[in-house]
């Protein structure tokens, strides 16, 4: 039996309603880039007269090839399901998207990391002596900051706090889903820059304010803010809606040929089919809101975002204050904060390759936890007489904590079941993440100044918790896989077809399976 293609018969009326849902269910895989690839390449078809699938990938490859995108797709008119291309043309395109996509999202999460920053330099300037604000003051500024940036998340539109989400969204337009992680790992290592960078970025403002004229503080917020908005500026008018929408009125022929276009949109559609089952145009609606929001399978990950980062965003927010109170002065108070990021740094790369290779990402963020409780422990039980630099190494090291966002939202990802639920369940995820921060904001009180052992055995049970739920997550979604399974298994073939063409697809259905 050769191997059909389905180019010669397949037309765009051919592509009904139940092909896309039978597909969309997830009973058939997708494919890599490269797999793609590999099926489209005609001259597979003469190998002896034989099938180079199996009769379930022959199907599947059928429909990874001629799933037709939505009407309202923006690269409608260069899908091709006969289209075909060499590795090296494949290469070449990834790269020029390296350089202009990724690299000016860095640029955008550098802008965005420097800007909600500044107030921890600015701290190292006396900012709270000179407002003639207490810790409970910064607490209660921080909480209203964390707050606005939440409830920024949705809708995402022209505020700062829908950046993160959109961008991912954004770049899944232009990677498949294996490229789309290592993407990412360069988008937060530099958020973790951007934070050692911005060190010596203050350092040298904070010296306009010797002078006397201004407060260095002030001058620190005024110039961050306008380079922030400057870069905003910049990428709205530099920032291509889609692969095939490049042209601008400074880039008339577009960034790529028509070709490189049909390469590009059909090497997504044939990794992740569903991509083009919305247009980047389509907003979110009330209903995928609503559906994100009530599923509850999804809520464990939620609460986890909201809980494992509050000891490292508690301790590294009041970093700044407790150096001063050791007597530093602001270079090397901002200085001293560089150490802690780098390690952070390196944790965060050899993390994200565990978690890559293991295919484990809640026992892999498990780590995370048992960094950071001996940690705490050691701080409650630090005696005062202790040498503040004993204080400052094990603040450092909370702060070096290995970084499981990227994991997180990844598992967030995976486990959405549709490209509507995806794209409101990233949002929920960061929402979750910036709430915890609220929660860190307030445990540190003035009362409880300097050493915060209260506020200290607050994370340490938080973190405690949070472990126990990781081990309940890495549980979960393995024995949901496994029921499932039993349930799909003792279906007869009516009762498949039924969920397979009766069905919307979703993570509640019986073949969808879970990644932990």
């Amino acid at each position: 039996m050769s191997r059909r293609t389905g180019s010669d018969d397949f037309t765009e009326n051919s592509a009904s309603k139940s092909d896309r849902t039978l597909f969309d269910s997830g009973l058939f895989p997708t494919f890599s880039s490269d797999k793609a690839r590999e099926l489209s390449d005609p001259s597979l078809e003469a190998k002896g007269g034989q099938s180079v699938l199996s009769t379930e990938e022959e199907t599947a490859e059928w429909r990874v090839r001629n799933h037709r995108p939505s009407d309202t797709y923006e690269g409608l008119h260069r899908w091709d399901p006969k289209a075909t291309w060499a590795p090296e043309e494949e290469r070449r395109i990834r790269r020029r998207i390296d350089l202009r996509i990724m690299t000016m999202l860095c640029v955008i999460t550098f802008a965005l990391q420097l800007d909600r920053g500044t107030i921890s330099n600015a701290l190292s300037d006396n900012l709270l002596s000179d407002l003639g604000l207490t810790t409970a003051d910064y607490n209660n500024g921080m909480t209203i900051f964390y707050c606005s940036f939440l409830f920024a998340e949705l809708p995402s539109q022209l505020i700062e706090g829908g950046t993160i989400p959109d961008s991912i969204v954004y770049a899944s337009l232009f990677y498949t889903n294996g490229e789309l992680p290592v993407r990412l790992s360069f988008y937060w290592v530099t958020q973790t820059l951007t934070q050692i960078v911005s060190a010596f970025i203050a350092y040298a403002i904070l010296r306009l304010g010797r002078d006397g004229s201004w407060p260095g503080w002030r001058w620190l917020f005024l110039i961050e803010g306008l380079l922030t908005l400057s870069l905003g500026i910049i990428m709205w008018f530099y920032m291509p809606a889609s692969p095939t929408q490049t042209r601008s009125f400074w880039s008339k022929h577009g960034w790529f040929s028509e070709r490189e276009e049909v390469i590009m949109v059909n090497r997504i559609l044939r990794d992740d089919p569903a991509k083009g089952d919305l247009s980047n145009r389509e907003g979110v609606t009330l209903a995928h809101l609503q559906a994100a929001a009530l599923d509850y399978l999804l809520w464990p990950i939620y609460l986890a975002g909201l809980l494992v980062f509050v000891a490292y965003k508690q301790t590294g927010a009041y970093l700044t204050l407790v150096l001063r109170s050791f007597g530093f002065s602001t270079l090397n108070t901002n200085l001293l904060t560089v150490p802690g990021l780098v390690f952070y740094l390196f944790n965060m790369v050899w993390l994200a390759i565990v978690a890559r290779r293991t295919k484990q990402a809640a026992w892999t963020s498990q780590i995370a936890t048992v960094w950071i409780i001996p940690l705490l422990i050691a701080l409650i039980a630090l005696p005062s007489s202790a040498s503040y630099w004993i204080r400052y190494a094990l603040i450092e090291l909370i702060q070096s904590q290995p970084y499981v966002h990227p994991i997180l939202i990844g598992l967030v990802s995976a486990n959405s079941g549709t490209v509507q639920t995806r794209t409101v369940s990233a949002a929920l995820y960061n929402m979750s993440v910036q709430a915890g921060s609220i929660i860190g904001s307030n445990i540190y009180q003035p009362s409880d100044e300097p050493l915060y052992r209260k506020g200290n055995a607050a994370l340490l049970a938080i973190t405690v918790f949070t472990g126990f739920l990781l081990i309940f997550i890495s549980y979960l979604f393995p024995w949901l896989n496994r029921r499932r399974a039993r349930q799909w298994a003792q279906s007869s073939e009516q009762e498949k077809l039924d969920i397979l063409l009766g069905q919307r697809a979703s993570n509640k259905r019986i073949d969808f399976r879970f990644t932990a």
